[in-house]
Order: C-alpha cells, then sequence, then structure tokens
C-alpha cells in the first residue's frame, strides 16, 4: 500500500501503523528468546557447581528481535521526511526515541527526546522526554543538566512515572551536595506516592517491617507484564514483585 501513489495523506499514518507492526514482531521474538535463555539458564544452574565453572553462562541472544525493532527504527525515521504535515510527530518521534533507546543507541534517543521538548513543549510525551534526557545526563554525571531536566519533567503535569522523576532529582541533588534538597525531594516523593496510592482507596503500610527469610523465596523480578516487556510507566527494565504485600513495595525501575 505504502508504494502505491494513492496513499497521499495517509502515508505517515500507514507508516507509523507498519512501525508498530514491527515492533509487535519485535516483542514476539523477544519474549521467545527470552523464554529460550531462561530454559537454557534453568539448566546451566541446576549443573553443580564444579560443572558450571566449567560451562560457560548462558547469554541472552537477541539478535532476531533487535532486527525488528530495527526496523521499526528505520520507518519512524523516515516519517518526519514525507512532504506531508502530520498532527502526530510528537508520538512518532517519542516511539522513535523509546525504541533507539531499547537498541542502546541512547545518543540517538536522546536527540529525539530534546526534539519533542524543544518543538512539542505540550506534548503528552514531553514529561517522558525530558526524564530521559535527564537520566542520560545522569547516568553520564552530568548532575547539572540532569537535576534542571528532571525539575521540568515534575513540572509537566501528572505522570505515572513520578515517583521516578522525584528519586532521579533527589539523587541528582545529592550529587551536588545539595543534602537538605535531596532529603525533601524524597520526602516530597513518598508523600506523593502515599497520595496517590490513597486516592486510590488502597491503604498501604509504607513502614511495613518485613523479614527477608520469609519473602525471599516468592520474591520476583518481573520482565514482562501481559506478555510484553515492561513499559516505562510500569516499571521498566525491571520491577519487584512481592506477593502477598502492598503493590506500592513493588519496586518499580530496578536495575
Amino acid at each position: 500500500v505504502l508504494t502505491r501513489s494513492g496513499a497521499g495523506e495517509m502515508q505517515p499514518d500507514l507508516m507509523l501503523r507498519l512501525a508498530e507492526l514491527y515492533t509487535e514482531k519485535y516483542k514476539l521474538y523477544f519474549f521467545k528468546e527470552s523464554e529460550s535463555w531462561g530454559k537454557k539458564m534453568d539448566a546451566y544452574l541446576a549443573l553443580p557447581l564444579e560443572q558450571q565453572k566449567l560451562r560457560a553462562k548462558p547469554v541472552l541472544e537477541s539478535g532476531s528481535s533487535k532486527r525488528w525493532l530495527s526496523k521499526a527504527v528505520d520507518v519512524l525515521q523516515a516519517i518526519p521526511h514525507q512532504k506531508i504535515p502530520y498532527s502526530r510527530l510528537d508520538e512518532v518521534y517519542y516511539f522513535l526515541a523509546f525504541n533507539q533507546w531499547e537498541l542502546d543507541r541512547k545518543t540517538e534517543a536522546v536527540r529525539n527526546f530534546e526534539k519533542i521538548i524543544q518543538s512539542f513543549p505540550n506534548s503528552k510525551f514531553s514529561s517522558e522526554a525530558y526524564r530521559y534526557v535527564a537520566d542520560y545526563a545522569f547516568a553520564n554525571r552530568d548532575f547539572g543538566k540532569a537535576g534542571r531536566f528532571y525539575e521540568r519533567a515534575a513540572k509537566q503535569g501528572e505522570s505515572p512515572a513520578r515517583p521516578r522523576i522525584l528519586y532521579g532529582l533527589a539523587w541528582a541533588k545529592f550529587k551536588l551536595q545539595d543534602y537538605r534538597g535531596a532529603v525533601n525531594t524524597m520526602k516530597d516523593a513518598i508523600v506523593w506516592l502515599e497520595q496517590e496510592v490513597y486516592r486510590l482507596g488502597v491503604k498501604v503500610r509504607l513502614s511495613t517491617y518485613m523479614d527477608t527469610d520469609d519473602v525471599l523465596d516468592d520474591t520476583l523480578v518481573a520482565l514482562y507484564q501481559n506478555g510484553e516487556r515492561l513499559r516505562p510507566e510500569n516499571g521498566y527494565p525491571m520491577r519487584l514483585i512481592l506477593p502477598g504485600w502492598e503493590a506500592v513495595l513493588n519496586v518499580k525501575w530496578l536495575h
């Protein structure tokens, strides 16, 4: 359909849909790769320690899935170059940047997150764009820039990632030796979380004491939700799962 001259104004929408389909393929292949790796790891861990030392530890082979994600990136990169006005360009740049981040092409991803910030300041994706740029700056030890961008992310309105934003801001302040500001920001994160939880009608004991011996055997680290990789708002890249405990204790954004 895309190669037909009649595609016209529908071309950007069709290209975005194609990128979404490629991304779905990526998720399917990544799930299969992870499943295969999990079986290999189970077999490896079942070996006696002496034999484990003689064998290479299984690694996740994600070449097939990444090829599909790269296809999605190629299509998304082409959309802004179409000579057709498109009202969803902020969405295009967001998913382009997000997929580049997944492929560990973080420098490219940050450039596209910055395009959202500069060209689409009122976009619903702007808060996440600020957060990713801040995360990148923090990882590269540019704590001043990280702090500024976390602050801007926090001002963009309510976001499921707000606790993560405040957490990052608190650590940026700590690295800049603003210890009082760091403590106050961390308190703000806790207060916001408590208010949000109570707003949802769930009473949570944030100071709950947990005996690690009791929960260790049941504790899980989640990489997927509903058959796909965790989304950023749900705790990507990993989320702690404590069966039988309040959801707020299932810590998000583990590394």
